[in-house]
């Protein structure tokens, strides 16, 4: 059995239920983009009561295909290849799982055919033709690594520029940035856009500190103020637990450095066919260890 690359994203809903995602996935519309058009397959609901599960989950193939397509066969009287017509042609499908108790969407990463903003943007469109897009939006963004952000972030010798994007989060969210979880509530916003530069000093950050004691799981995080955490720092761990993006641009030496956060997508080798409970048993394992190591609640 061939394996593949899966990737752990968190989807951000905005104005949408539960229920209308997992419509779009039962019932799915069609979108053509250039030479090909896009769908939703084979969708089961795994129910934790009657799978003796954790958490309900729900998985689907999204589906790549040419509405006309063509295919080279042997011809059986004559040692020739020969072209077929077919409908609706198959180019590459992904599976996924979607984890409602995570708002967690994990899929397999298709080389050159359904990589991560392919996948992002075709399930996007599918869910708002599904549901319309009157005060409604979606985003899926990556989970990212925490060890590999860090060592990143230590090679650098200062920062000049944070910036970045965060949606509200749903269902859970992190200690560390819950002053900005509530400030997005409060002021009724679905996005919030940071940006801080300067050109004659460095900016000051804790991030290396803080995701040093995420890593070490040394003393005790909920001890920790979320209001003494600057909205910028915030901002970027909100980002790499899955509710945005984000972009630091440092220095070493004279040489300027960038670091992104959905550079550093959390992803795993798994069957390209897998049966549906297994992956979801090792996604459900990655995620409850994220949300204890990250102390993350509801």
């Amino acid at each position: 059995m061939r394996n593949g690359t899966y990737n752990l994203t968190r989807i951000s809903k905005i104005n949408l239920s539960t229920d209308e995602i997992v419509s779009a996935f039962k019932e799915p519309e069609r979108i053509s983009i250039g030479e090909y058009s896009w769908t939703i397959t084979d969708y089961q609901k795994f129910d934790s009561k009657t799978e003796n599960l954790p958490f309900d989950f729900h998985f689907a193939y999204l589906v790549k295909y040419e509405d006309d397509g063509s295919v080279k066969t042997l011809d059986d009287k004559q040692p020739i290849q020969k072209e077929t017509y077919e409908q609706n042609l198959i180019k590459a499908q992904s599976p996924f799982i979607f984890i409602p108790e995570y708002s967690g969407i994990v899929f397999l990463h298709v080389w050159n055919q359904i990589e991560f903003a392919t996948f992002a943007n075709r399930i996007k469109e599918l869910i708002l033709k599904k549901t319309g897009t009157f005060f409604k939006d979606c985003e899926i963004e990556p989970v990212s690594d925490l060890k590999s952000f860090l060592g990143s972030l230590k090679d650098i010798d200062s920062i000049f520029e944070i910036s970045g994007r965060v949606n509200p989060p749903n269902p859970s969210f992190g200690h560390l940035w819950r002053s900005l979880k509530e400030y997005l509530e409060k002021r009724n916003l679905n996005e919030l856009i940071i940006k801080e530069k300067t050109y004659s000093q460095k900016i000051i950050s804790r991030l290396q500190t803080l995701i040093q004691n995420l890593l070490d799981k040394k003393g005790n995080i909920e001890d920790i103020d979320p209001n003494s955490i600057d909205i910028a720092d915030a901002m970027i761990l909100m980002a790499i637990d899955g509710h945005g993006n984000g972009k630091i641009k440092g220095k070493k030496g004279d040489k300027k450095i960038t670091i992104k956060t959905n550079d550093r997508a959390i992803n795993f080798n798994f069957e390209i066919e897998p049966e549906p409970k297994k992956l979801f048993m090792l996604s459900n394992e990655l995620y409850s260890e994220i949300k204890q190591s990250r102390h993350m609640d509801h």
